[in-house]
């Protein structure tokens, strides 16, 4: 059985399990366990493991987690993001959270050259325009200074 990696949840660098806080940025972990379970969902959407980012993605959309951190974290997911999988489960995550901000970042994957991702955003799309408006629920982005949502 391998060992487990740990990383910091906010500049995802690798450090050991019993660190109080990051050596790399100085994200005390205290600080982090703090954060409302949707702040670190948003934070996930950076994790280095793929798989982990996706369960953040597919979460998020469960939850309709519409805040003033989660659009703008999707959104730059779309520009960081090259596996189709994860793009079109992001334009799921924004079908469900619903709102004209979703809208408009899904239209231009409806055009996107890969066809999974023209896929899954014409599915969500579907269901965004078909559903209507969605309870969501709001967040507020994280207090401490030390680990921080971002979308940047």
């Amino acid at each position: 059985m391998g060992s487990l990696t740990y990383f910091c949840p906010s500049c995802w660098a690798e450090i050991g399990p019993d660190i109080s806080a990051c050596p790399g940025c100085g994200c005390r972990m205290a600080e982090y366990d703090a954060l409302p379970f949707e702040a670190k969902l948003i934070l996930a959407l950076k994790h280095p493991i793929r798989e982990n980012r996706m369960l953040a993605i597919q979460l998020l959309g469960e939850r309709r987690c519409h805040s003033a951190s989660a659009i703008p974290a999707f959104e730059a997911a779309l520009r960081e993001e090259e596996a189709p999988y994860i793009l079109g489960e992001v334009a799921r995550a924004l079908a469900r959270i619903g709102g004209n901000e979703g809208r408009g970042i899904i239209s231009p994957l409806r055009s996107h050259p890969s066809a999974i991702i023209r896929s899954m955003a014409e599915d969500s799309w579907s269901e965004l325009t078909e559903a209507g408006p969605q309870d969501t629920v709001a967040i507020s982005p994280p207090r401490s200074k030390d680990c921080h949502v971002s979308s940047n």
